[in-house]
């Protein structure tokens, strides 16, 4: 490795990262088109609507809230003053077969208490939310209307 004398008189070697900056000084020209360069080519695959004067572009999609989330519906149930087996039973278990009818789904999962009950219906990757959503209440919706007032979903909801 060459030896340079530094500003104390000693002896010094060159490093990497030094020749790379003596490059860069001596060859202005070449860093200067190469900035440009990588300019350019960033400003074609901005994720913006720019007019670059007719330059192709090919934008990066980009995703500003990303969905790490599985498409989830959750149905909550009350039966006042029951118990986890009567709501399991004559609540929770019948309403969970029924909402494994609809289409798309990928899996059931419900929990009975006292006086309540919480339904998870997983969706498969392709199934709209929305869609999924109005499917989920259509079910519930029959449901109370098969078995009358007193044994009903409260609510559904994501």
């Amino acid at each position: 490795m060459p030896m340079v004398d530094s500003s104390n008189g000693k002896k010094s070697a060159i490093t990497p990262v030094g020749r790379l900056m003596g490059l860069c000084i001596d060859n202005k020209l070449i860093v200067g088109i190469l900035v440009l360069l990588a300019v350019g080519a960033g400003l074609m695959v901005a994720p913006f609507d720019w007019d670059l004067m007719g330059l192709p572009r090919s934008p990066v999609p980009v995703d500003a809230i990303p969905d790490i989330g599985e498409n989830q519906q959750i149905v909550f149930t009350e039966w006042p003053g029951r118990s986890p087996q009567d709501v399991e039973d004559q609540i929770t278990y019948p309403l969970t077969v029924s909402l494994l009818g609809i289409p798309g789904v990928e899996s059931v999962r419900s929990f009975s208490m006292f006086g309540f009950s919480s339904i998870y219906v997983i969706f498969e990757e392709g199934v709209e939310f929305y869609w999924s959503r109005s499917r989920v209440l259509e079910k519930a919706q029959q449901f109370a209307g098969r078995n009358g007032s007193r044994r009903r979903p409260a609510d559904a909801w994501a």
